[in-house]
């Protein structure tokens, strides 16, 4: 890794489609679009795709060192050794962010400057913030088995070992490095080449099995594995579309140009099915050798790591489906690799009349007459799969050093926004009166996140649930409800079907 001048650079960025669709859905689950709030939300997305920094030479990262590490005047002794957060997920996609979002015109991020922080003068637990980029869609995770899947992983993973090996020259403790974003990045990290040492020697460091001692993972919104067929049919096409030459392999698709590359992966992630974002990350190889439900399940995982994790059920409906039979061939899509078989077990049975109904209630009684039944039910669905059941996995495999919390109707992205924003203008800081900075302060800094409040999972698989609850107040514990025979299915036999059914479907 070398030094660069150019620091503002951020990776190729693409966009599916139908993601402004989502944005402007009504929260009721109904299917009308807000067009004051599409046309803004396209706006946005317009932007960020013509961003003039877009370049393939992105792998940069920042390093946010609190004066006082290097000013420790006025304090006894040599200062100590601080602790460090790497930020590591723009989001869920695997397709669009960057790490100056985690900055405000170039400014430190704000919990450096937090009271929380302000309150130690001598800055004996400043945490060093280190934000960093990843190559993305495309570039980062095109699936085919002659290319290089996975590698915004190994991107992360290279940062995450050049800070391990040389982050005590700014300061900082190599023994107290705590990884955090959202999306599964965080989860997969946990799970790395199924808790062995990095079989690569370059990126060995014989003291630990992780370069990180702790993960804070926000959402982890990852299902199965990104289609590589679908993928790599979309490429062809688009490389085709626009240079009149069709691909037969990977070495042709990357004898064009970086422009031209750019575009096929705009094209492709544009073109992306809902809820389909086209590139992410992959099972076989070193990497990402089982699903991470198989490797919590059956020991393949770095054991020394302490985790909190958690999320937030988004309350739009993410363009649900209006009626029983939209909401089973989205689902059936979303099972790509599976048999037809094994598609109608979970679509019928598994998520059954009765079962829907339930998941809808979990955030009130609505009931099966409801005319947006169909599509809350879809997003509750959706949420289990791909985010709840992935924290029980994780929290069940780790289940004395995880800490879980449910954050009601905060996103990842607002629970994130507490790195880089100073005010709290949606109250995302302070959720009822539970501070998530200070919470995450602590636990960045080795100390449990809520003392006397937050309990481990343990056997007891409890939740620290936030927000206003007219039974329980603000801040209340409660069982994981996602420990229920469903992520039990999909654990237990879910994801070894997948492996069994669609042999090709592993790299």
């Amino acid at each position: 890794m070398t030094l660069s001048t150019n620091t503002s650079a951020i990776c190729p960025q693409a966009v599916p489609d139908w993601m402004c669709e989502v944005a402007a859905n009504f929260e009721d689950g109904t299917q009308f679009i807000d067009d004051k709030i599409f046309q803004m939300c396209k706006i946005g997305m317009d932007k960020l795709l013509n961003d003039p920094r877009q370049t393939e030479d992105c792998l940069t990262l920042d390093l946010f060192v609190p004066q006082r590490v290097f000013k420790f005047e006025n304090c006894p002794g040599k200062a100590p050794l601080a602790p460090v957060v790497i930020v590591l997920g723009h989001s869920s996609s695997f397709v669009f962010g960057h790490k100056n979002e985690y900055t405000t015109d170039g400014e430190s991020p704000a919990i450096l400057t937090s009271q929380a922080a302000n309150e130690d003068p001598c800055g004996t637990d400043f945490p060093i913030v280190v934000a960093v980029n990843f190559r993305l869609g495309m570039f980062g995770f095109f699936g085919n088995q002659a290319g290089s899947a996975n590698a915004g992983l190994w991107d992360q993973r290279l940062a995450m070992e050049w800070v391990h090996a040389h982050i005590e020259s700014f300061g900082g403790d190599p023994n107290r490095i705590t990884i955090l974003g959202a999306g599964p990045s965080i989860m997969l990290h946990v799970a790395a080449f199924g808790g062995r040492k990095n079989p690569n020697p370059a990126f060995y460091h014989p003291e630990a099995n992780t370069p990180f001692s702790s993960g804070i993972v926000i959402n982890p919104r990852w299902d199965f594995t990104a289609d590589n067929h679908m993928m790599w049919s979309s490429v062809v096409n688009m490389v085709y579309n626009l240079t009149s030459k069709a691909p037969l392999d990977v070495d042709d698709v990357r004898a064009h140009g970086s422009d031209t590359l750019m575009e096929v992966n705009r094209r492709a992630t544009k073109a992306a099915p809902f809820p389909e974002f086209m590139f992410g990350p992959t099972i076989g190889g070193d990497f990402v050798p089982f699903h991470t439900g198989i490797m919590y399940r059956d020991g393949l995982y770095n054991q020394s790591v302490k985790v909190v994790g958690g999320y937030g059920r988004d309350p739009v409906p993410k363009r649900a489906g209006t009626s029983r039979e939209e909401v089973d061939a989205q689902l059936s899509t979303l099972l790509h690799g599976f048999s037809d078989a094994t598609k109608e077990f979970v679509v019928k049975q598994l998520y059954n009349d009765s079962v829907r109904e339930d998941l809808v209630n979990w955030d009130g009684p609505t009931g099966a007459a409801s005319p947006n039944f169909a599509a809350l039910s879809e997003a509750q669905i959706l949420e289990e799969i791909q985010v709840g059941c992935n924290i029980r996995d994780m929290a069940q495999a780790l289940p004395n050093s995880t800490y879980v919390f449910d954050a009601g109707d905060i996103s990842d992205q607002d629970v994130l926004g507490m790195l880089s924003h100073s005010d709290d203008q949606h109250g995302v800081f302070s959720h009822g009166l539970f501070n998530f900075r200070q919470s995450f302060l602590n636990f960045i800094q080795g100390r449990e996140p809520l003392p006397g409040v937050w309990e481990v999972y343990g056997q007891n698989k409890t939740v620290l649930h936030t927000g206003l609850s007219p039974t329980w107040g603000i801040v209340w514990l409660a069982e994981d409800q996602y420990d229920n025979e469903r992520c039990r299915w999909w654990q237990e036999q879910g994801y070894d079907k997948l492996r069994e059914e669609s042999p090709g479907y592993w790299l």
